[in-house]
């Protein structure tokens, strides 16, 4: 035992010289950075310290060590195949981690390969050396299926081994902590794309046994690694659907083609929607979301829309609650691959039923009270010429002080300017809908002088009663 300590030892103290004798031109070659080969190289030699003690990996490659007092072995498996290899005697450990790492630095060159497939900043061109990393893939065409799966199910690798043998020629590969891809091979696209599609089937029921319900995404069938590339990106794009239309298996080209917009007339606004809130129309409010909500699976809206529409609204809404509101309030919903459309619209009307609520506790406070009695009497008497603003104070029972500073929280203007205002906006209505004469209009809005009401209307709109009506003809 003594022997093989001393083996792996002195291994550990030569790995840097043998890394960058063996390891580290071959993934220059790759294109990847300096930061990428110092995690492999102390993940490597993290390998050989525990080595001794247990069991250790580098993503996907399992390391393992026997002695049976003679002679030492090591044994690696990995994603693309294994190797092993032993020694009887310290001249020959050099050659031992040689192997070694030759074979890490290949399946760290794979996984690189497979991951820069979901990459889209990645380079147009890929490097030669992860091209020749995936030239084991075998057919003319590749289409890939894509799942995302919230965490990694025990024995996936086995399950998917299976579901690529199924399918064959296939390659399951596991990439970082959550994605799970099945590439599938070819040479007519028909075929390949049923082999995909029952690959992926097949996938989502070996998941499900697993007890893991996620979506499959699906891409097209492509010629060559380029073409490898862009069907994974499709697939990873397709995933992005399962938000809108609760679907488990979603084939990319057709969904691009069947997808809508929100961006129409009849599609309601974030803004839209917290401003009918704020105005206090709840039952207005909570339709236009339902609307927002059908539009997005009607029309089988990419989340990528999604989700911008429902993060602005997000914080229009907060907009409209103090901190220790905020604090109290339910947690409105994104979307996220675990969240369904149906969960995040009930966290949405959930939001905005707090939000009324709020609304109604403000609204229900003296002043609040105060506040809508002035507006209301204002507007049931506001063709009144001899309204005044003591006539106002003797029907609400308060002093002028305290009027002036709710009538300011509640409209944000004074008596006279709010009054002013509203004749104003109701002698708009009257030029534009009636053919009544000035005269009539000052009377009707509470004008006893048409002279003084047609100099008002001027200061406040920039032209006379006659040329407002013209110009809005």
């Amino acid at each position: 035992m003594n022997k093989t300590v001393d083996l792996l030892v002195a291994a550990q103290k030569e790995m840097m010289l043998i890394v960058r004798m063996t390891t580290l031109g071959v993934l220059a070659r790759a294109g990847l950075t300096l930061d990428d080969m110092d995690d492999m190289k102390m993940a490597v030699d993290e390998a050989f310290g525990c080595l001794i003690e247990q069991s250790v990996g580098y993503e996907q490659i399992a390391l393992h060590y026997e002695y049976d007092g003679e002679a030492a072995s090591v044994r690696l498996s990995g994603q693309g195949g294994c190797m092993a290899a032993s020694s009887e005697d310290d001249s020959s450990k050099d050659e031992i981690l040689r192997c070694v790492l030759e074979f890490m630095a290949d399946e760290v060159l794979k996984d690189h390969f497979f991951q820069s497939l979901l990459q889209t900043d990645a380079p147009q061109e890929l490097p030669a050396s992860m091209r020749e990393a995936g030239a084991g893939l075998g057919g003319r065409l590749h289409a890939v299926a894509l799942a995302l799966p919230p965490a990694r199910p025990e024995g996936i690798e086995a399950r998917g081994q299976r579901v690529a043998e199924v399918c064959a020629p296939a390659q399951f590969r596991l990439l970082g902590d959550q994605h799970v891809m099945l590439i599938v091979s070819g040479d007519e696209t028909a075929e390949l794309m049923a082999r995909t599609a029952a690959g992926a089937r097949q996938l989502r029921m070996q998941l499900q046994e697993a007890d893991v319900h996620t979506a499959i995404g699906i891409g097209g069938a492509y010629a060559g690694v380029d073409g490898l590339r862009t069907s994974a990106q499709e697939a990873q794009h397709a995933l992005g659907y399962a938000f809108s239309t609760g679907e488990t298996l979603l084939f990319d080209p057709e969904l691009r083609k069947a997808s809508g917009s929100l961006q129409t007339d009849d599609c309601p606004t974030a803004a839209l929607i917290a401003s009918t809130l704020q105005s206090g129309s709840g039952n207005r409010a909570l339709e236009l979301t339902g609307t927002l909500f059908t539009c997005m699976r009607r029309r089988r809206v990419h989340v990528s829309e999604c989700r911008p529409v429902l993060q602005r609204l997000q914080i229009l809404m907060a907009s409209h609650l103090t901190r220790e509101q905020l604090q109290r309030a339910p947690a409105m919903l994104l979307p996220q691959p675990e969240y369904a459309l149906e969960e995040v619209r009930l966290s949405v009307e959930r939001l905005e039923g707090y939000i009324l609520q709020c609304q109604a506790q403000r609204n229900d406070t003296p002043a609040a009270r105060c506040g809508r009695m002035a507006v209301e009497y204002i507007g049931a008497h506001y063709a009144d010429c001899d309204l005044k603003l003591p006539d106002l104070l003797e029907h609400l029972g308060v002093s002028r002080s305290y009027f002036s500073t709710v009538f300011k929280e509640k409209t944000g203007q004074s008596f006279v300017e709010y009054l002013t205002n509203l004749r104003m906006e109701k002698a708009k209505e009257y030029l534009r809908e009636t053919g009544l004469c000035t005269y009539e209009i000052a009377d009707r809005i509470g004008f006893a002088d048409p002279h003084y009401f047609s100099l008002t209307f001027r200061r406040r709109t920039g032209m006379t009663p006659k040329q407002y009506r013209e110009a809005e003809k």
